[in-house]
């Protein structure tokens, strides 16, 4: 449950905080003002930010071995949900929407940070998902795909070869189970 756990949560205080800068930063900025409302700390901003944790999680941004690919994406349909729900709101309770665009561009960048460092430091058990089996074909005439298959086998990358196309004189046997056409 503790591993399980720890994404979400390093993920929501990451989120928060971000927020919480990016905040400080555009009010003093624009709005000369050092900061927003109460209500926006302890109302708006959980809501954002569970927001983002719920699309990271049915994006498979929870997963493990990581998927880099599933939190960007989780991060991307979250900010799609938040300005959404930024229109229904009544205008006492909208802010800014640059405050929410800012804070995707912070998600973005620290939330997948904070996985390359988990996997790197191999910390909770965590892996990155960059083993996928790769799935080649291969177009050459009979001599050159044995070669060149068997030049995959002696080199260490992840693939499977799925097949040959046949380049001038390659003569298949009727057993040949991977040659897949002309």
């Amino acid at each position: 449950i503790v591993k399980m756990s720890v994404l979400p949560i390093a993920d929501f205080l990451l989120i928060y905080g971000g927020i919480s800068l990016i905040s400080s930063y555009w009010g003093h900025l624009y709005l000369h003002t050092d900061k927003y409302p109460e209500q926006f700390y302890w109302l708006i901003v959980p809501i954002y930010a569970v927001a983002w944790l719920i699309s990271i999680f049915f994006s498979e941004g929870y997963d493990n071995p990581i998927l880099l690919k599933g939190v960007a994406k989780g991060v991307l349909t979250g900010t799609v949900l938040i300005v959404l729900f930024y229109a229904l709101l009544p205008e006492t309770l909208r802010f800014s929407r640059m405050l929410i665009f800012l804070s995707t561009g912070w998600n973005l960048i620290a939330l997948v940070l904070v996985r390359i460092v988990l996997v790197r430091l191999h910390l909770f058990g965590f892996e990155m998902n960059t083993n996928k089996q790769k799935q080649i074909l291969i177009v050459a005439n009979e001599g050159n795909a044995k070669q060149i298959h068997q030049f995959i086998n002696t080199i260490s990358v992840n693939t499977v070869v799925r097949g040959y196309v046949a380049v001038g004189d390659f003569n298949p046997k009727d057993n040949e189970s991977h040659f897949v056409g002309e």
